[in-house]
């Protein structure tokens, strides 16, 4: 699978190509980053030989390209605007890709503590005579295999797991975890929002668009209920959002904003701007997590030696009131 740079390279590539007015057939054959030279060669041939659409030719590889990358396609293809599409696409996959980057660095620091305090206690063990030295060797290896096992578990069944009732939305109450779900949620949505209405695609089609974009299913089926609600009821969004919206919802500023953007008719605008305040939001909290994991992890540690270091303390009392004897 292509990396989201690949990803995002590939849409600018195909942008500046559609703007230059070189025939499509022909683009998707020109300089195309890893991972799409190929793809693109097939898609061109489908083009040519099958007469087919190039969301329809995307369509044949969908273990490469999403519906949400396909959706968009379409979007360009029927209001002729392309170009806009692509150069949306390209920046939504820096966008991930600059989230993701972000998480990645919050988490790197509170990984590097945890595997130090997975050496040193069994270590701590073994100098106290509490643990044999095969012992404490296991105790490190399964101390270190912890979250790495659990990061392969998660790559390989988090969407099962998410599929669970009740799982996605008890996320979102989560401490502070909840929190970074919801705003990087809120920060796809909002983005993909602003990139189909600036593609000329219409407010509940954009709502349907934006919603596939969630990771969060619970947060998925929220923007969902919302863009049925305005088209059953003919309600604005604003209105449809805060139509049970939860306190959290009523909290943020998303009301406020998405009311001036349908007022003064620059709703893509708010939107975009939406998903840069809810990802910076993200940014802070995951800064914040990077800071409080740690320490959390450096009071377990100095708590766990302190402890230690009173039952060897123990040990030596009972020793001499036993010789006292």
């Amino acid at each position: 699978m292509p990396s989201l740079k690949a990803r995002s390279q590939f849409y600018t590539t195909l942008a500046t190509l559609e703007e230059a007015g070189v025939p499509r057939v022909r683009a998707l054959q020109t300089g195309l980053p890893h991972g799409f030279a190929e793809p693109g060669r097939r898609i061109s041939h489908a083009l040519q030989v099958e007469g087919i659409s190039l969301h329809q030719a995307m369509g044949h590889l969908p273990g490469l390209f999403s519906a949400f990358e396909r959706n968009m396609i379409a979007v360009g293809e029927e209001t002729g605007r392309i170009d806009t599409v692509c150069r949306s696409l390209a920046m939504w996959y820096e966008f991930l890709r600059s989230v993701r980057g972000k998480v990645i660095n919050g988490l790197l620091y509170p990984l590097v503590v945890y595997h130090a305090a997975a050496v040193i206690i069994p270590f701590i063990g073994l100098i106290t005579g509490r643990l044999e030295d095969a012992q404490a060797i296991r105790q490190a290896l399964c101390m270190i295999a912890i979250p790495w096992g659990l990061l392969l578990f998660w790559s390989l069944f988090g969407k099962m797991v998410l599929a669970l009732p009740g799982v996605a939305a008890a996320l979102l109450h989560v401490p502070l975890i909840g929190g970074v779900i919801y705003r990087l949620d809120c920060a796809r949505f909002f983005q993909a929002f602003s990139m189909g209405l600036n593609a000329g695609l219409g407010t509940f089609e954009t709502v349907t668009l934006g919603a596939g974009a969630c990771k969060n299913p619970s947060m998925a089926n929220r923007y969902r209920r919302i863009g049925e609600i305005m088209r059953s009821e003919g309600m604005e969004f604003t209105r449809a959002f805060l139509d049970g919206a939860t306190a959290r919802d009523k909290a943020s500023m998303i009301p406020a904003l998405m009311q001036t953007g349908e007022a003064t008719g620059r709703s893509a605008e708010m939107a975009e701007r939406i998903a840069r305040i809810s990802r910076e939001e993200a940014e802070t909290s995951i800064d914040r997590a990077a800071r409080i994991v740690p320490t959390l992890l450096y009071l377990f540690l100095a708590g766990y030696i302190g402890y230690q270091i009173v039952l060897i303390f123990q040990g030596y009392v009972g020793e001499i009131k036993d010789a006292m004897n």
